[in-house]
């Protein structure tokens, strides 16, 4: 049988609780989903602003 040696229990006890880990889990999926939100929302933000600056040249002429 393996024996737990002094470093790898100091190694256990260093890792994060189970909150911690639910936590960054957590993190990483809102963060992803916040990017591909962006990501969706960018070509549609693009045609407003030019379709706005096409309308605002149209009133100028």
């Amino acid at each position: 049988k393996d024996m737990l040696t002094q470093d790898s229990i100091k190694k256990i006890a260093s890792l994060p609780n189970i909150e911690e880990i639910r936590s960054g889990i957590l993190s990483a999926i809102q963060s992803s989903a916040t990017r591909l939100v962006m990501l969706l929302e960018t070509p549609q933000n693009q045609i407003v602003r030019i379709l706005s600056a096409f309308e605002e040249k149209n009133r100028q002429d």
